[in-house]
């Protein structure tokens, strides 16, 4: 049987996935507006495949709110995997969002069920799943992995911060969003996408650019937050500028677009299920 609380929580998983491929201009990324830096994925690919994981954020709802063992969330994760290539014929759209945001969905649903408040999750991650995350390792094959092994001293690790129960989300990007969203709704999304940005060791840039990329990537982050952000008067025009560096460049940070969705996500549900 499922609760109402359950498929509204569901809902918005889905929903900040939603809010995240419609915002624009985010650096090099995919949305409602163009393609970025991708030639492989459209905004209609993003939509096909949110749509296919609609069911596995209500699975995390459940299973986290039993307090499910990671090894059952991983099993989860991989079927999520499998109908988001089938739904976009083999192309990678939300894997980094199936593995960050289903820990976060599932720990969200825990923390409610265990009436603890929206603080407590980064413990319930570190408690819960710790150790079993530490122990997880992605597939040798993944872009991440080959950075790790290329770049050792600027490649970031999803797993370790996942380790430490995303707590970057609560203490940095949490709080910067609901600080800004009052005055500037949506448009506060990129405030904290910049900041995401400016401070996060995405492989996707090091990837797609190596060394130089990422720091170019993060210094224009910084450059852009320093002189004002969106509280600029021609904020929207120095953004479209910089997406079309990026484009220029190859540069996508999609590691840092799982993570707004993230922050999305926990700003609604604290509203949802808290306030």
């Amino acid at each position: 049987m499922t609760n109402p609380w359950q498929e509204q929580l569901a809902h918005l998983a889905s929903d900040s996935l939603h809010q995240e491929v419609e915002l624009y201009p985010k650096a090099g990324l995919v949305s409602s507006v163009d393609n970025g830096s991708h030639l492989d994925m459209s905004y209609a690919t993003f939509i096909r495949s949110i749509a296919a994981l609609d069911g596995y954020w209500l699975e995390m709802v459940k299973l986290g709110a039993h307090g499910s063992a990671f090894a059952t969330l991983v099993a989860a994760g991989k079927q999520a995997e499998q109908a988001m290539l089938a739904a976009t014929a083999g192309i990678n759209t939300h894997r980094g969002a199936i593995f960050i945001l289903g820990i976060v969905v599932a720990a969200t649903s825990y923390a409610y069920v265990q009436q603890q408040s929206p603080a407590s999750i980064p413990d319930i991650i570190r408690d819960l799943w710790g150790r079993d995350i530490y122990a997880h390792r992605l597939s040798a094959a993944s872009h991440g992995t080959q950075m790790r092994q290329r770049y050792p001293e600027a490649a970031g690790d999803i797993i370790v911060v996942a380790g430490t129960g995303f707590i970057s989300l609560f203490d940095d990007y949490l709080p910067l969003l609901q600080n800004f969203f009052s005055e500037n709704g949506t448009s506060a999304y990129l405030q904290v996408f910049y900041q995401i940005l400016a401070t996060t060791q995405d492989n996707n840039l090091l990837y797609r650019g190596g060394r130089a990329g990422l720091q170019f990537a993060q210094q224009a982050a910084r450059n852009f937050l320093q002189r004002g952000g969106i509280l600029q008067q021609d904020w929207y025009q120095q953004l479209a500028e910089l997406h079309r560096q990026f484009v220029a460049q190859n540069l996508s940070p999609g590691g840092c677009a799982d993570l707004l969705a993230a922050t999305i996500f926990l700003f609604k549900a604290e509203r949802l299920l808290w306030d």
